[in-house]
């Protein structure tokens, strides 16, 4: 027993103390950068929808320019028998667009699937957060 001991205090290892003392370290890192990580993917998304929303009102406005009017509905077609749609191409995987539109004026919504995110809407004087 006298030899079994002495071959494991000639060992060099970690105390108790000093595994305590790592974990409560690794502990407050962890709570100071999860708080700062979980909002980054809602604010990635709203980004995203702005980007896309700035393309579909760049889209509008140049349809707008080319035919005198707005289309009424993403499958209204120009005078080349092109549709509004084939204009733009959007990622709806995160969230929904609804639209309405007038020869004179519309309105997009952006409705997200997360009930967190703040929702948008498009409209001719541009991108405003829904409440």
């Amino acid at each position: 027993m006298k030899r079994f001991r002495q071959v494991f205090r000639s060992e060099r290892g970690f105390t108790l103390i000093e595994l305590l003392v790592v974990i409560a370290v690794l502990g407050i890192l962890a709570t100071i950068a999860v708080p700062r990580i979980t909002g980054v993917r809602e604010e990635a998304t709203e980004a995203a929808a702005r980007a896309n929303l700035r393309t579909i009102q760049t889209a509008l406005e140049i349809w707008f320019t080319n035919n005198n009017s707005y289309p009424t509905a993403w499958n209204t077609k120009d005078e080349d028998d092109n549709a509004f749609s084939t204009y733009v191409s959007v990622d709806t995987s995160d969230y929904t667009f609804t639209e309405s539109s007038t020869s004179s004026s519309y309105e997009i919504t952006v409705d997200y699937n997360d009930d967190n995110a703040v929702d948008l809407t498009l409209t001719p004087s541009g991108i405003t957060p829904i409440d």
